[in-house]
Protein backbone atom coordinates (compact mmCIF):
# COMPACT_ATOMS: atom_id res chain seq x y z
CA UNK A 1 0.00 0.00 0.00
CA UNK A 2 2.86 2.15 0.55
CA UNK A 3 4.41 2.31 -2.74
CA UNK A 4 0.74 3.07 -4.56
CA UNK A 5 0.30 6.18 -2.18
CA UNK A 6 3.48 7.51 -2.18
CA UNK A 7 3.06 7.46 -5.65
CA UNK A 8 -0.09 8.22 -6.71
CA UNK A 9 -0.03 11.78 -4.70
CA UNK A 10 4.14 11.85 -5.10
CA UNK A 11 4.81 12.37 -1.33
CA UNK A 12 7.14 10.36 0.99
CA UNK A 13 4.92 8.20 3.22
CA UNK A 14 6.57 7.10 6.60
CA UNK A 15 4.66 3.44 8.12
CA UNK A 16 5.38 3.93 11.91
CA UNK A 17 3.55 0.90 12.33
CA UNK A 18 4.58 -1.79 15.62
CA UNK A 19 7.11 -3.88 14.11
CA UNK A 20 7.60 -2.29 10.81
CA UNK A 21 8.84 1.10 9.99
CA UNK A 22 9.42 1.64 6.47
CA UNK A 23 9.91 4.55 4.34
CA UNK A 24 7.89 4.80 0.54
CA UNK A 25 9.35 6.65 -1.75
CA UNK A 26 7.50 7.76 -5.64
CA UNK A 27 8.19 5.47 -8.07
CA UNK A 28 7.56 7.54 -10.88
CA UNK A 29 9.06 11.09 -10.20
CA UNK A 30 12.65 12.17 -9.81
CA UNK A 31 13.97 12.88 -6.16
CA UNK A 32 13.57 16.41 -4.76
CA UNK A 33 16.96 18.48 -4.61
CA UNK A 34 16.50 18.39 -0.37
CA UNK A 35 13.35 16.94 1.58
CA UNK A 36 12.61 20.24 2.39
CA UNK A 37 10.71 20.62 -0.65
CA UNK A 38 8.99 17.35 -0.02
CA UNK A 39 5.93 16.24 1.71
CA UNK A 40 6.61 13.89 4.22
CA UNK A 41 3.26 12.24 5.77
CA UNK A 42 4.22 9.79 8.68
CA UNK A 43 1.54 7.27 9.37
CA UNK A 44 0.90 4.41 12.06
CA UNK A 45 -1.39 1.72 12.43
CA UNK A 46 -3.43 1.48 15.86
CA UNK A 47 -5.03 -1.65 16.81
CA UNK A 48 -4.67 -2.82 13.73
CA UNK A 49 -7.92 -0.92 12.57
CA UNK A 50 -7.60 2.70 11.99
CA UNK A 51 -4.56 4.63 10.04
CA UNK A 52 -3.45 7.70 12.05
CA UNK A 53 -1.65 10.58 10.97
CA UNK A 54 1.91 11.34 12.77
CA UNK A 55 3.55 14.92 12.87
CA UNK A 56 7.47 14.11 13.13
CA UNK A 57 10.09 16.82 14.63
CA UNK A 58 11.94 19.10 12.39
CA UNK A 59 14.79 16.96 11.29
CA UNK A 60 13.45 13.70 12.65
CA UNK A 61 15.47 10.72 11.24
CA UNK A 62 13.12 8.55 9.09
CA UNK A 63 13.21 5.06 9.02
CA UNK A 64 14.90 2.80 6.27
CA UNK A 65 13.72 2.42 2.77
CA UNK A 66 10.66 0.09 1.80
CA UNK A 67 13.36 -2.99 0.23
CA UNK A 68 11.16 -3.73 -2.66
CA UNK A 69 11.63 -0.19 -4.07
CA UNK A 70 14.32 -1.22 -6.03
CA UNK A 71 12.45 -3.81 -7.95
CA UNK A 72 9.51 -1.59 -9.07
CA UNK A 73 11.51 2.25 -8.97
CA UNK A 74 11.63 3.41 -12.71
CA UNK A 75 14.75 5.16 -13.70
CA UNK A 76 13.62 8.68 -13.44
CA UNK A 77 13.35 8.59 -9.81
CA UNK A 78 16.40 7.10 -8.77
CA UNK A 79 18.00 10.48 -9.23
Amino acid sequence: MGLLVSTAFNVILVNLSHGSASTFLPLRSAPPSSLHNRLIIAMTNERNIHWVRVKLRVNAPLPSLYPSWDRYVEDCAKG
